[in-house]
């Protein structure tokens, strides 16, 4: 039996640099979780790479300024665990500075 395939997608508009996903407050990340084998058992996020919480919708929005590490986890019921790669999400609401000379 093979682990649970885990997916992940920015929704809306964003920019991506340098591995990091950058959008404004708002931002949506999609979390895709498929086993279909044995089905899933357990589906859990980390927006901080230490403390994982029971993921609780599809979508996690993203609403406050700041550096985001976030990771997917997921074990099926046979017990195959399946940890997405990581993903750093930025929020940021500074506007860029034009300086004309």
């Amino acid at each position: 039996m093979s682990p649970p395939r885990i997916t992940l997608r920015e929704k809306g508009r964003s920019v991506v640099r340098g591995g990091k996903f950058y959008g404004l407050p708002g931002f949506l990340v999609a979390a895709e979780v498929v086993d279909s084998e044995s089905g899933l058992a357990e589906v859990a996020v980390s927006r901080d790479a230490k403390s994982f919480e029971p993921l609780k919708a599809v979508e996690m929005k993203f609403d406050q300024p700041g550096e985001y590490s976030l990771r997917v986890r997921a074990k099926d019921r046979v017990g195959n665990v399946a940890e997405g790669e990581p993903h750093v999400v930025v929020v940021d609401t500074v506007a860029p500075r034009t300086d004309l000379k």
